[in-house]
């Protein structure tokens, strides 16, 4: 019995670490803007199919490309994607408390500065 709990106390604690070790490196790479993205997308590339040099500066070359694509579709759409949060929240907020509801509004406040969201 103990050796189980030793077992399962272990698969718990690994299963939390790579969580937060995960959480924490993606969101270092969105904070430091997409140089440091792409370079992330790479590099996992590079060690999942071992890309040689010449791949790699080609396929960043495209992942790069890839971003400047999809910021502009994003920058595009960001009013409408917008709004659509917008109404989601105002929808939510019809099923919470009023203490319910300012929790909601600081965590929107705070994904908003996360994702550079202006109104």
């Amino acid at each position: 019995m103990g050796l189980v709990l030793v077992f399962l106390s272990g698969l718990v604690t690994g299963s939390i670490g790579t969580k937060l070790y995960l959480k924490h490196k993606v969101a270092g790479a969105w904070r430091e803007g997409p140089a440091a993205m792409r370079q992330s997308i790479v590099n996992r590339l590079t060690k999942e199919l071992d890309l040689t040099k010449p791949q790699q500066i080609e396929i960043e070359k495209m992942v790069g490309e890839a971003q400047s694509k999809w910021l502009k579709i994003r920058v595009q759409h960001q009013p409408e994607i917008n709004e659509i949060v917008e109404n989601c929240v105002a929808q939510m907020k019809t099923e919470l408390s009023t203490k319910q509801q300012k929790k909601l509004d600081i965590i929107h406040e705070r994904v908003k500065k996360r994702w550079h969201v202006s109104e």
